[in-house]
């Protein structure tokens, strides 16, 4: 398979152009990895909470460690992929909010 330019001079000599042309595209944005920890309460149902803040805001988790204390204090780093610091920002905020979170660092 190959791939050309609309405007491909080459075009003209293929045979049955029409019946072999696909559409492509690819992506303008290319997603950056950004990294974050943590610090909160433990309780059941937080892991959840904070996967489904990040999954709202379109991001891919790359790599995620949790260790819980003898005090029930989450120390928690997360490594994840966006678009841009913007939506980065946007997904800290609703991070920021659930319940039990102390605090995030963004690295």
């Amino acid at each position: 398979m190959s791939v050309h330019q609309v405007n491909c001079k080459n075009l003209a000599s293929i045979k049955d152009l029409d019946k072999r042309r696909i559409a492509v595209e690819w992506s303008s944005r290319s997603k950056r990895v950004y990294s974050f920890k943590i610090l909160c309460h433990d309780r059941s149902g937080l892991l959840m909470d904070i996967s489904t803040a990040i999954a709202n805001a379109n991001a891919n988790v790359l790599d995620m460690s949790l260790h819980v204390d003898e005090k029930g204090m989450v120390n928690s780093s997360f490594k994840v992929q966006m678009a841009d610091e913007k939506q980065l920002n946007l997904m800290l905020e609703s991070v920021k909010s659930i319940k039990d979170i102390i605090s995030i660092n963004y690295a």
